[in-house]
C-alpha cells in the first residue's frame, strides 16, 4: 500500500501514513455523516462509522482488487435494496461520492450515510475485513 490514501469526494480525507489511518480507525466512531471540510491525517472527522467504513472497504479492495467485482446479494441485501446486484466497487465509489458531501447515485434521499453504513456494515462482515 503507497500514501497518500484518500477517500470522499468533493470533500476528502487524506491519511499519508499506516499511523495516521490507525490513529483514524481507532478513535473516529459515532453517528454516521458526510464531510463538510476536506482533512489530513485526522484522528476523527464528524464522519464516525461511515468514515471507518469507507477507509475499511477502500484498504481492502486496495489489498484484493477482486473484492471490487463481488456482487452484493448478501446478509442484509435484498431484492428492494437499490444496493441488490451492484458490485461492491460501485457501492463503494457511491460511498466515496457521498462521504465527500455529494449526492448517492442509487439513494434519494434520508440519511443516505445511514444507509450506506449498513451496507459497508454487511459487506465488511461477509468479506471478513479488517
Amino acid at each position: 500500500l503507497t500514501y497518500p490514501l484518500v477517500v470522499g469526494g468533493n470533500f476528502t480525507i487524506t491519511f499519508t501514513s499506516k499511523a495516521a489511518v490507525k490513529n483514524f480507525l481507532n478513535n473516529n466512531n459515532g453517528a454516521s455523516h458526510a464531510l463538510t471540510v476536506s482533512l489530513v491525517n485526522p484522528t476523527t472527522s464528524g464522519t464516525g462509522t461511515f468514515g471507518n467504513q469507507v477507509v475499511t472497504m477502500k484498504l481492502n479492495i486496495l489489498r484484493d482488487a477482486a473484492l471490487a467485482n463481488q456482487t452484493y446479494t448478501g446478509i442484509g441485501a435484498n431484492s428492494a435494496s437499490p444496493f441488490y446486484g451492484l458490485t461492491i466497487g460501485q457501492i463503494l465509489a457511491d460511498a466515496h461520492v457521498v462521504l465527500g458531501g455529494g449526492t448517492s447515485a442509487y439513494l434519494a434521499s434520508g440519511n443516505v450515510p445511514g444507509a450506506l453504513t449498513s451496507v459497508l456494515g454487511d459487506l465488511i462482515e461477509m468479506y471478513h475485513c479488517q
